[in-house]
């Protein structure tokens, strides 16, 4: 039945959303659990002899040492974790809904769990995008105690070291009256529902096969909010649609066939093993991280990278939570596909928030910090404090961004969740801290602004002082029409938000699928901006976020006789690159300035000023 998989998607009461969140303080009461110079990971004999009928002993292995604890028998790892002031987060409490309570466990007790609890396909799902993923990982809320754990070491590698302590900050003044919201519930909906949401929703079988296959390559996740928001008449058309199911289209034939074949190799292990090593093989053609990110991005200290962290630009810095890598829903278009598909050497993350800030702090260049993922909202209030806590300190910081989807694919994170008031006092912690506050929104249909959550989500964050900046890439399919981007930009306006960018498709995962060549990108882009007033003429693009920067399109005029490109830099690595127009030939099936279906230099030029010789 529905209700078995996506659970009640509407509450039955009605609430009215709050005016502000509460000004209490309050603090968790979680024990500073640290051992000192405790190095040793196993339970001694006199430990293992203390067990009683109904608990076992046993040990947990954290990023800051280890813990000796009895656990009882028929509790989940998760409880027993909570029970011994193990300050791990279990955001969904064992509702199946997210990764953070990841744990790793020795071979033997692996085997054991399995034998006892077997991992389902959703709790599988869930772990691909799970930080520091090994072979014998499981959700601990999954996992019950048993006597033959007797001894074991569960290895929590998300643990934070201390409770967080929220200060109280002051309120500002409300934008306008609440609207009245009907609370729903969260529930992840994965790749292997796939076939009952179409079911469900009265879909065509062929084409939820189709996705079903495409979702082991890319990945895929939903929730209810998402399902209530695609036109089921309309499939495989609508436009949100689009966005969050991978389509057939998205491989070519032959990859295609492989996923296909490698889905009904036998038993379940089989076809595991055949799916993850056919999906690998794709992915690995796939471009998983563009523009040079990993070789050109990642500072380094000793000579060795430092992990969750991308500077590219001077002034801006890019921060990658380790429990921010996954998202309230997948974009099907999405350039960061790598994050999700389990694969740990192709993530950025990192949870060390003192290594991430010290690097920030020895950077006096830098003015913004960008939190990214993933989705950095998929945090609760306590984690994201964690981090704010070391960056609100550093005086050399101006702007605190934030970049989500968040909005858009679950707008009661703002404003019915238990955490709606505890995250919204973070942004005003960033304004009372005499820094800047920009939420980063993508929105890339306006369809995703009309529901009343997500107007009321938009009416309490702008509460706070917080501004949000809109942005989105114009994507085949999604809204790749003048009429969607003028639309879009006169209701972000209307709803106080400031339209910002519109990108490009990067050089990365299914582009070839989404791509809309530079010159259709620009004359969209042009006409849609021509149609709105000059207050939503904030916006930039098309822009290209290329190795060597943000590269924009700024007109097609003909210069001598000839036809060309006129491109800016907005961002570079080197600053002094932003001074100058520079000019490629006219190109309609142009897509990017490098690489795949690329630009080339006008007027006989062999390369362009920014290129080495």
């Amino acid at each position: 039945m529905y209700k078995s998989v996506f659970g009640q998607l509407k509450a039955n009461n009605v609430i009215v959303s709050r005016l502000r969140y509460s000004t209490r303080s309050f603090s968790s009461v979680s024990k500073d659990y640290s051992v000192g110079n405790q190095t040793s990971s196993v339970l001694s004999k006199d430990d293992v002899n203390v067990n009683s009928n109904d608990h076992v002993a046993m040990v947990l292995s954290l990023p800051h040492g280890v813990k000796r604890v009895n656990a009882p028998i028929g509790s989940t790892l998760l409880d027993v974790a909570k029970l011994n002031d193990v300050n791990i987060d279990g955001t969904c409490a064992g509702d199946l809904n997210c990764s953070t309570c990841h744990c790793v466990l020795t071979n033997s007790a692996f085997n054991d769990s399995v034998a006892e609890n077997p991992i389902s396909t959703s709790e599988d799902d869930l772990l691909e995008s799970a930080f520091s993923r090994t072979p014998t990982s499981r959700l601990s809320c999954q996992v019950k105690v048993t006597n033959k754990m007797k001894g074991g070491i569960v290895e929590f590698p998300q643990a934070m070291s201390k409770p967080i302590e929220h200060a109280d900050v002051p309120t500002t003044p409300l934008f306008n009256e609440p609207i009245e919201i009907e609370p729903m519930k969260f529930k992840n909906i994965t790749k292997s529902s796939i076939n009952e949401i179409f079911s469900q929703f009265g879909g065509d079988p062929a084409i939820a096969q189709q996705s079903r296959v495409a979702s082991e390559v890319f990945p895929f996740r939903v929730n209810p909010y998402v399902l209530t928001q695609i036109d089921w008449n309309n499939i495989p058309n609508d436009p949100i649609y689009q966005l969050n199911f991978p389509q057939r289209g998205m491989l070519t034939d032959d990859e295609y066939n492989i996923m296909d074949t490698a889905l009904k190799a036998g038993d379940r292990k089989t076809v595991r093993a055949a799916v993850q090593k056919a999906a690998n093989e794709i992915r690995d053609g796939l471009n998983p991280h563009p523009a040079g990110q990993r070789e050109l991005n990642v500072p380094k200290a000793a000579g060795e990278a430092i992990p969750g962290i991308q500077h590219k630009y001077v002034e801006t810095c890019l921060l990658f939570p380790s429990e921010s890598q996954y998202c309230h829903a997948y974009c099907t278009y999405c350039f960061r596909w790598a994050q999700f598909v389990g694969n740990e050497g192709l993530q950025f993350a990192s949870n060390d928030a003192r290594t991430l800030s010290n690097y920030v702090a020895s950077q006096p260049g830098l003015t913004d910090i960008l939190f990214t993922g993933g989705d950095p909202m998929v945090m609760n209030s306590a984690q994201f404090s964690r981090y704010l806590d070391y960056v609100l300190q550093i005086d050399h910081i101006s702007t605190i961004r934030i970049g989500t989807k968040s909005l858009a694919y679950w707008p009661y994170k703002y404003v019915t969740d238990d955490d709606a008031d505890n995250m919204l006092k973070q942004f005003e912690r960033i304004i009372a801290a005499g820094k800047s506050c920009s939420i980063m929104a993508h929105f890339s249909h306006p369809r995703e602004l009309e529901t009343p959550v997500v107007k009321e989500a938009i009416r309490r964050i702008r509460n706070t002082g917080a501004v949000i900046r809109c942005q989105a890439p114009i994507m085949k399919y999604i809204n790749d029409s003048p009429e969607v981007w003028e639309t879009m930009w006169k209701e972000q306006v209307k709803l106080g938000m400031v339209p910002y960018y519109m990108f490009m498709a990067r050089d990365t995962g299914p582009r070839a699928y989404f791509e809309v060549p530079l010159v259709k990108a620009y004359n969209i882009f042009s006409h849609a901006v021509s149609r709105v007033p000059g207050v939503a003429r904030t916006v930039r693009g098309p822009s290209m976020s290329a190795t060597p920067g943000k590269v924009c399109v700024v007109g097609t005029p003909t210069i001598n006789g000839e036809k060309t490109i006129a491109l800016k830099f907005l961002q570079g690595r080197n600053p002094d690159w932003c001074k100058e127009l520079f000019f490629a030939k006219y190109d309609e099936e142009a897509v990017w300035v490098e690489g795949h279906k690329s630009l080339v230099p006008a007027f006989g030029q062999d390369r362009f000023f920014f290129e080495s010789p």
